[in-house]
């Protein structure tokens, strides 16, 4: 189960990166939640990140639609006309360096662990973007199936867009054809994983201990708080 992630970059890596300014109220989040504003780019504000809420307005129902926080990428868009024209025209970049994985080890039971790239860089999920009727933007992310290594923790996944090449991701005149193929791009060599504290349960809790290494002691003595 995937539900939370980290952007924990600095203001000057993630503008060197993506050539985009950066908002003041960016700080680095341990713990990114659904509900919470986060940073995205925008394909229609390209030079500029945005603070984002995680999840969409309840007035959608679509297939393939989870709260509001989740897409099924390939899914929703081969069975879903009206969503394929709304992703042609508001397609975003989620910034973040790793995401949060919960592992079921039994039918009641589940550890957390935190996917990262191998070369610790910032990564970027694909993701669509609406604005609601008190004109904040919201965003939810594209889910597919797993691929190596996530596969050994959980059968989905955020779609990761491969590196360097996020930005064509809001490029205004890629088609559904593209868009789709992106979505489908494998890496098998780009992630790794290790095991974290379950304390990041609590989206109040948000702190760089977080993403240490969690001792088994640690990860495993807390299965009776999924129970």
């Amino acid at each position: 189960m995937f539900n939370r992630y980290t952007i924990t970059a600095l203001p000057s890596s993630i503008e060197l990166k993506f050539n985009a300014r950066v908002p003041l109220q960016y700080h680095p989040n341990y713990n990114a939640a659904p509900g919470q504003h986060l940073p995205v780019i925008l394909n229609t504000r390209m030079t500029e990140v945005v603070l984002a809420k995680w999840g969409l307005g309840s007035d959608k129902n679509m297939p393939g639609l989870k709260q509001g926080f989740f897409i099924r990428a390939l899914r929703t868009l081969k069975k879903n006309v009206d969503w394929q024209s709304d992703l042609l025209e508001r397609r975003c970049l989620i910034l973040a360096d790793g995401f949060y994985i919960w592992k079921s080890i039994s039918r009641k039971s589940r550890v957390p662990y935190r996917v990262i790239s191998k070369t610790d860089k910032i990564i970027c999920f694909g993701g669509y973007w609406e604005m609601d009727e008190f004109r904040d933007i919201r965003f939810t992310i594209l889910t597919r199936e797993s691929y190596k290594p996530v596969t050994e923790l959980a059968s989905q996944m955020p779609v990761i867009l491969p590196p360097n090449m996020e930005m064509r991701w809001l490029n205004p005149k890629r088609l559904l054809d593209q868009i789709i193929y992106d979505t489908e791009i494998e890496d098998w060599a780009l992630l790794k994983y290790y095991p974290v504290t379950p304390k990041i349960k609590n989206a109040d809790v948000n702190s760089p201990s977080l993403i240490k290494l969690a001792p088994r002691a640690d990860q495993y003595g807390n299965l009776t708080l999924f129970d």
